[in-house]
């Protein structure tokens, strides 16, 4: 999720080309009436009709988004630790390579933990990096 449009075409554009799926939605209003399951979302914090954390935990409780990344401007050291209970943070000012890379951390971990889990028919080689961008959601492909 983010509202800065050319920000959110950015972060689209370097997510796609490291292979990700991603779909935008500039509100937590436009991202509640997405429908589907994503892989990973990516949140700003500080939004015009709500904030990400909020969104994100609410998108988790409905199992709508498994992962989370937050990555935004705002210097609220709480609301930086309330993001960081719930996935990783990136500050702006780290740049979108560097969203780019927790990403892909979030999503290896992920797969991780799934296969030192023992989890019953994972496999690793069908599982496909998704990451979200201005105010935008990854939309987790049919296997």
């Amino acid at each position: 999720m983010e509202d800065d449009g050319p920000l959110a075409r950015a972060i689209s554009r370097v997510l796609v080309g490291k292979g990700h799926s991603v779909e935008t939605v500039p509100s937590c209003g436009a991202a509640r009436q997405k429908l589907g399951c994503f892989d990973l979302g990516v949140f700003d914090i500080d939004l015009p009709d709500g904030t990400g954390i909020d969104l994100a935990r609410e998108l988790i409780a409905k199992n709508a988004v498994l992962l989370t990344v937050f990555f935004s401007a705002t210097g609220d050291i709480d609301l930086q630790e309330q993001a960081r209970e719930l996935g990783t943070f990136v500050h702006k000012s780290a740049g979108v390579a560097e969203l780019s890379e927790a990403v892909a951390e979030t999503v290896d971990s992920s797969i991780e933990a799934a296969i030192a889990a023992g989890a019953e028919g994972f496999d690793p080689s069908s599982s496909q990096r998704h990451k979200k961008g201005e105010d935008s959601q990854v939309r987790k492909k049919s296997r």
